[in-house]
């Protein structure tokens, strides 16, 4: 099955996530990341950092 996904780049580095956020099904690649790394979505600004999103997904992929 395919999911859509929204890639970041972030310093100089490549980062994925789920197309939309998991709690109002906003379209991430709309939102925006902040100082820290987090992924921040564009309808409610919950936030979510890169590093552990990847991480998260690699759980669930394999």
């Amino acid at each position: 099955m395919w999911q859509k996904i929204c890639i970041a780049l972030h310093n100089g580095e490549l980062h994925a996530c789920a197309a939309k956020c998991p709690h109002a099904s906003g379209k991430m690649a709309e939102g925006h990341i902040d100082s820290l790394g987090n992924i921040v979505c564009p309808l409610h600004r919950y936030k979510f950092n890169l590093k552990m999103v990847e991480i998260q997904a690699a759980k669930v992929i394999f």
